[in-house]
């Protein structure tokens, strides 16, 4: 067995071309020393030409870390909130007093993620307009609309 000078793959007996990158062999090569026990990851590539193969497999990692965590902060504010991310933060803070309190949260920076405290702040502001609205109606009803019914409340 012989190993490509060119791509690093591993050529049979017999052969004068790589199967893998058709380098002609030099027909003074040297045969390759057979490895006392089967490699799986003979034939695997460091990647590009020029690199060897590798001769044992690399040592699994010690710790093994979830492909969703993010190692910087600042990515994690700046993406972008999906469809579903919207519908449930608008779900939550629907509700009518853990919604408040999560508005508030998240409004003074409680999330991690710009969106999310944008949309915060916009529906807290869109609640306390509400809320503002709805005591100036009570307020208007107090004053000028209940006076109108009061004597047919009292019972004449």
């Amino acid at each position: 067995m012989y190993i490509c000078t060119a791509c690093g793959s591993n050529i049979p007996e017999g052969r004068r071309f790589c199967p893998a990158c058709g380098a002609m062999l030099d027909p003074n090569a040297q045969s390759a020393p057979e490895p006392s026990y089967t490699d799986p990851y003979a034939g695997v590539y460091a990647g590009g030409y020029g690199h060897q193969a590798y001769q044992s497999a690399p040592p699994p990692p010690s710790v093994t870390t979830p492909a969703y965590v993010y190692q910087d902060l600042d990515k994690l504010r700046e993406r972008v909130m999906s469809t579903g991310e919207y519908f449930s933060s608008l779900l939550l803070m629907f509700l009518p007093v853990i919604g408040l309190i999560i508005q508030i949260i998240w409004a003074c920076g409680g999330a991690r993620n710009k969106n999310r405290i944008h949309l915060a702040r916009g529906y807290l502001l869109f609640t306390l307009l509400m809320y503002i609205l709805i005591a100036v109606g009570v307020y208007y009803f107090i004053v000028n609309i209940y006076p109108m019914f009061e004597p047919f409340l009292n019972g004449i």
